[in-house]
């Protein structure tokens, strides 16, 4: 790989489809809960703020990352490159990822299949294999 790796960003349309298919089946059964109405209104703000939050990070996702050969990954905007973080998930169709954020809490970046071209996504995910740290010796 020749570094900078640039790649571009899309938003997906399989996230937000993924979950509205996982939360509208849980909002009748909120109603049909054998417990009080405040309980229930309560379940039913739950699952509100859930899906307010997947719709915030969903419409304002990153445009584009640069891979440093550093190891390092860059945000579209930014002049320094971020460390990326334990706690990466990585599978054939979503990567879920963790950058430093100063003193604030980390930032979460989730790229799935759909929001990029498939060699970038390959790029990608062999380039975070290769930040993840190594299991200690005897290890499970």
């Amino acid at each position: 790989m020749q570094f900078p790796v640039l790649i571009g960003l899309r938003r997906s349309f399989l996230l937000p489809v993924t979950g509205l298919s996982l939360l509208l089946p849980v909002l009748p059964l909120v109603f049909l809960a054998p417990h009080p109405l405040p309980w229930r209104i309560a379940y039913l703000l739950c699952c509100l703020l859930v899906l307010l939050a997947a719709a915030r990070s969903w419409l304002r996702p990153p445009t584009a990352l640069a891979l440093l050969a550093d190891g390092r990954v860059r945000l579209a905007g930014e002049e320094t490159g971020r460390q990326v973080l334990g706690g990466t998930c990585i599978h054939p169709w979503l990567t879920v990822f963790r950058l430093e954020n100063g003193q604030k809490r980390p930032l979460t970046v989730i790229v799935t299949v759909d929001s990029l071209n498939r060699e970038d996504f390959r790029r990608l995910r062999v380039f975070l294999r290769w930040r993840l740290p190594l299991n200690a010796p005897g290890g499970a």
